[in-house]
């Protein structure tokens, strides 16, 4: 993303909504350009921006001295995916989640996952958000074997080892967000389901307009259902549905 096309939207969307909402940086990798997040973050910083600022990432690039940026800064919130990195050195960011994906093979497997967060954790319990794999066809098979890995976190919820992330997130449908996504050339679309769209008519679709789109709520709002069965056909917006509501049973209920 060019860098006035960052500036120009931060600008807008602080305008829009100063007191509230949310400021995502997600890829791809947005490491990989850290000097535009950082500068993404500053320029929030500086407009006084009251809303939630995150930025999403695998943890590969996040060394040391990107710690130490992120640890000065407690407002931005770190999500790292622990199918790809788990390690020691994220231990002491201030706010920190771990997203956990259970997959539908082996949702088990991913206890192993998170016993290695917690050996890294140094003794804190770790915030965790877990998430069942979406948009697959779970099997009734699969859902049970989902149910028995949910309560085994849920346990360690109960016994103040981990920290439940989930129930302070919620969409109209799974993993993806409402709001206005901003692609890197400036064109904004309803939703980051964007992510999922396989051709450009798929993503016309969901086109909000361009970085004007950031200066009022959408006109029209988007059938979130409707565009994820689109993208991913019904059956595996229903496995999706039926594995997020066993994790809300289990994890929240």
């Amino acid at each position: 993303m060019p860098g006035a096309v960052l500036k120009s939207a931060i600008k807008r969307y602080c305008a829009a909504a100063p007191e509230g909402g949310a400021v995502k940086f997600f890829g791809g990798e947005p490491l990989l350009r850290f000097a535009l997040v950082r500068a993404g973050i500053a320029q929030l910083e500086a407009a006084g921006f009251g809303g939630r600022v995150e930025v999403g990432t695998n943890g590969l690039l996040l060394d040391a001295a990107k710690v130490r940026f992120f640890s000065a800064r407690p407002g931005v919130q770190v999500n790292v995916n622990t199918s790809v990195s788990v390690s020691a050195r994220f231990s002491g960011l201030p706010n920190l989640i771990w997203n956990l994906l259970l997959p539908e093979r082996d949702p088990c497997s991913a206890l192993e996952v998170l016993r290695r967060v917690l050996d890294v954790s140094g003794g804190r319990p770790p915030r965790v958000n877990v998430l069942p794999a979406y948009y697959r066809a779970w099997t009734p098979a699969g859902l049970s074997r989902l149910s028995g890995a949910l309560r085994r976190i849920r346990e360690l919820a109960d016994s103040g080892a981990v920290l439940i992330e989930n129930a302070s997130r919620s969409g109209p449908v799974p993993l993806f967000n409402p709001g206005i996504t901003v692609d890197t050339d400036g064109r904004c679309y309803h939703s980051n389901l964007v992510l999922a769209a396989k051709n450009a008519g798929q993503a016309a679709h969901m086109l909000a307009g361009g970085l004007e789109a950031l200066d009022g709520p959408p006109r029209v709002p988007p059938d979130y259902a409707g565009m994820a069965k689109a993208l991913f056909g019904a059956g595996a917006v229903a496995g999706g549905l039926a594995a997020d509501r066993l994790a809300e049973k289990i994890l929240l209920g």
